[in-house]
């Protein structure tokens, strides 16, 4: 069962995670919108210890060589991801973006922690992924911002998050992260610009309590200004 909260944005989990649950959260491409199947550019949300490899294959084959397929983990994984297994989900990518937690539980198992030599060291938690094939990691930190990782250039950006933002809810700020970020790389940004239109989506997301009453182009100057303040800020990794 799936309990939406009506007075904050959220889902509590009350069945255990299973193949008959995947399968509900996972439809075929076939099964989708035409409109959806037509797409070029994809982005999903998967658990890290099964990703749907079917659904990311189609929508690999979809995409082709000019389009996008994203993915970010929506939970922390119950065990380290075998290297195989990691490498046919990071295969089947362009963009991957977890956030620390995340990406700590797949590489060496769950922890309330953070590992700290990976808070000095942000790249232990980024090349792996490179590594085992994504194209680019985009790493959600909360309030410490993002990293963002081009695998084909090998270059690294640390980016902060928004000074200044007035935090209210954290529910969603990740997909708003993922959505800016995927626009920004589609418009033509480079890695570190387009991380930094996701802390400014992210910095936004943070501040209402549920989704934001105001249209996305009301908010557009100042996501512009919050941009440009994160990537004057970025710092080479």
């Amino acid at each position: 069962m799936c309990l939406w909260c009506l007075s904050r944005t959220g889902l509590i989990w009350r069945t255990p995670f299973t193949p008959q649950l995947v399968a509900m959260l996972r439809p075929s491409l076939a099964e989708l919108p035409p409109a959806y199947q037509a797409a070029r550019h994809f982005h999903v949300g998967v658990h890290p210890q099964d990703p749907s490899l079917p659904l990311l294959s189609e929508l690999r084959a979809a995409a082709g060589t000019d389009g996008l397929v994203s993915a970010e983990t929506f939970a922390a994984a119950g065990a380290a991801v075998p290297a195989a297994d990691l490498q046919a989900f990071m295969s089947r990518l362009d963009v991957f973006s977890p956030n620390e937690a995340e990406a700590a539980s797949m590489l060496w198992g769950p922890s309330h922690a953070i590992p700290e030599a990976a808070r000095r060291e942000p790249r232990r938690l980024t090349e792996p992924f490179l590594e085992a094939g994504a194209r680019l990691v985009a790493l959600r930190r909360g309030p410490l911002g993002a990293v963002v990782h081009d695998g084909a250039s090998g270059q690294a950006w640390l980016l902060p998050a928004f000074p200044g933002t007035r935090a209210v809810d954290p529910t969603g700020c990740g997909n708003a992260f993922c959505g800016a970020l995927l626009a920004a790389l589609l418009g033509g940004e480079g890695p570190a610009a387009a991380a930094a239109w996701g802390c400014a989506a992210g910095s936004l997301m943070a501040e209402f309590d549920g989704t934001p009453e105001a249209a996305p182009l009301e908010l557009a100057t100042e996501a512009a200004a919050r941009q440009a303040a994160v990537l004057s800020l970025a710092e080479r990794l």
